[in-house]
């Protein structure tokens, strides 16, 4: 919605961000960085962004790309318009968007434009001027995640888009991202149709298991299926029923997944071969996360594949810094997500476990003597 189109009510739009804020959500006007109307970019040729043969670009031929270099007049208007809507109606921020394309482009003189650097200077003037507002920007297909990572923004949000199609590829973008920002909170944005439950049960286990989160629910529990949001799809009793768990299950261990949880970056864990594993820690607990990848083969989490193999009787050794003090299993794939006692072996540096299966993800929680 453009939230100050005239064919809306202000009173209208108020309505949407005071629903949202009774649900505890926050309300952000979107706007994308570098993205005019073709009347507007034909106005104004000298604020557009040209290609190496010097011809004005546009993004699929409905919008005028504009030169987003700090305090460049394309940038001063944003800024106005930022501050309008702002002024206008009681929004808690900005969501910035752009397009993952261009990555590379010229102003009118034929300079080269730093549109990485650019989008870094332009949520930084974002802070400056409103302080007290978040500000976010998406980082579309993880680019340009090294200028984005870092920036004054409040959180890091990712869309994930081909050819980072591997399951894998999810854990490496999420603590890639996290390194790079110092911790902050990272959401994900991939796509998924409503009939794969196994793709978006691994997708999700593997964005919680490295402190990141995934926007993938809205209004009457519907699913985030595509990019345009209004494109969403109902989903199964059964689904819901697993997402339920699944968030819950996020929530209930946050100190020990979210992303106040430090990363253990390649702790040695020995774990079946196709079983995925990653370690976190806090201050007295140190979690071992698995996700079942067998049987999925090649498939990546943009293809509809069949239900990981379940595996059973599972040895699990984990190195560990001093000896636990008891050691625990929990996982959302049951009728009971509470942490379960489990025997162990091993001494101060060694921890054995033997795990009665695996269906799709659990973690071992290991509580260090204090």
């Amino acid at each position: 919605i453009d939230p100050l189109d005239r064919r809306l009510s202000l009173k209208t739009v108020r309505n949407f961000i005071e629903g949202a804020h009774k649900f505890g959500m926050a309300a952000m006007p979107y706007l994308a960085v570098y993205a005019a109307s073709l009347e507007f970019w034909r106005d104004h040729p000298d604020w557009a962004i040209y290609d190496e043969a010097g011809q004005p670009m546009t993004f699929m031929d409905f919008l005028g790309l504009m030169d987003p270099t700090p305090d460049s007049q394309w940038i001063r208007h944003l800024q106005q318009e930022c501050q309008r809507v702002l002024a206008e109606l009681p929004f808690d921020g900005l969501h910035v968007d752009q397009y993952g394309d261009p990555k590379e482009g010229y102003n009118v003189d034929g300079e080269a434009i730093d549109i990485p650097g650019a989008f870094n200077a332009f949520i930084q003037t974002l802070k400056d001027t409103y302080p007290d507002e978040a500000v976010v920007f998406n980082a579309v297909g993880n680019w340009p995640i090294e200028a984005l990572a870092p920036s004054a923004q409040d959180f890091t949000y990712i869309e994930v888009w081909p050819p980072k199609t591997n399951y894998l590829d999810l854990p490496e973008i999420v603590s890639g991202a996290r390194g790079l920002s110092g911790g902050k909170p990272v959401v994900i944005a991939l796509y998924l149709p409503a009939d794969r439950p196994a793709n978006i049960r691994l997708a999700d286990a593997l964005i919680y298991s490295c402190g990141g989160s995934r926007i993938e629910l809205g209004e009457h529990t519907c699913l985030l299926s595509d990019p345009y949001f209004p494109e969403h799809q109902t989903i199964s009793p059964e689904l819901e029923g697993v997402l339920r768990k699944y968030h819950d299950f996020a929530v209930r261990y946050g100190d020990l997944l979210g992303p106040t949880a430090d990363d253990m970056h390649d702790w040695p864990v020995d774990a079946p071969p196709g079983v995925w594993s990653i370690t976190r820690k806090n201050e007295h607990w140190m979690t071992v996360s698995l996700v079942n990848l067998n049987g999925i083969d090649d498939s990546g989490w943009d293809q509809p594949h069949q239900e990981p193999d379940l595996q059973r009787n599972l040895m699990v050794e984990v190195d560990l810094l001093e000896r636990p003090h008891q050691v625990y299993w929990a996982s959302p794939d049951g009728d009971d997500l509470q942490l379960q006692s489990i025997s162990w072996q091993g001494g101060d540096h060694c921890l054995k476990v033997k795990l009665p299966s695996l269906k799709y993800w659990g973690i071992i929680v290991i509580e260090m003597a204090k």
